[in-house]
């Protein structure tokens, strides 16, 4: 009888072990499988961020805030960089808002409204040392146009360059 026991018991503990085995072999199956496909949605992510971060450096290529040599040759001029960006179009709006439509050597919008409507910018994005971009509309037209900007002190002055306008 005890010698009974003693096979149940030790049987009993083979079948534990082995269900313990398959059971833990199961499992860290498992989690490999959850890992590798963790570490796949990783990659992915990190191609999409190297993407972007090529996207976003292609972008900041041409701005004044992302190209060092148009920085250098304002530091040269000793002009002041933080807030250059915001004076410049308060003074392309300004000097939109200044200007009669009549004078055409003045105008920095090289097209003519066919309403009343004056046109107004929208946007506008320094694209280096000497050159911006910015968008127009008169509320029923739109476009851009490109143009040089001059920096003397706290004197800004605009030459236009080139222009688009879109028509539906």
């Amino acid at each position: 009888m005890r010698r009974s026991i003693y096979l149940y018991l030790f049987l009993f503990a083979a079948l534990w072990v082995v269900f313990q085995y398959v059971y833990s072999k199961n499992y860290s199956e498992k989690m490999m499988s959850d890992l590798a496909k963790e570490q796949r949605k990783v990659e992915r992510v990190e191609a999409v961020n190297d993407s972007l971060q090529n996207q976003l450096y292609d972008i900041r290529r041409f701005t004044l805030g992302g190209n060092d040599r148009a920085r250098e040759y304002h530091r040269n001029d000793d002009v002041e960089l933080s807030g250059l960006p915001e004076r410049v179009q308060d003074a392309l709006i300004e000097s939109n808002l200044n200007s009669d439509n009549t004078d055409e050597s003045k105008q920095l919008i090289p097209y003519v409204t066919p309403s009343s409507k004056p046109w107004r910018f929208n946007a506008v994005q320094l694209l280096n040392h000497r050159l911006l971009i910015a968008e127009f509309t008169n509320g029923d037209q739109w476009g851009e146009v490109i143009l040089k900007y001059f920096v003397d002190g706290e004197v800004i002055d605009f030459e236009p360059v080139d222009g688009v306008l879109y028509i539906e």
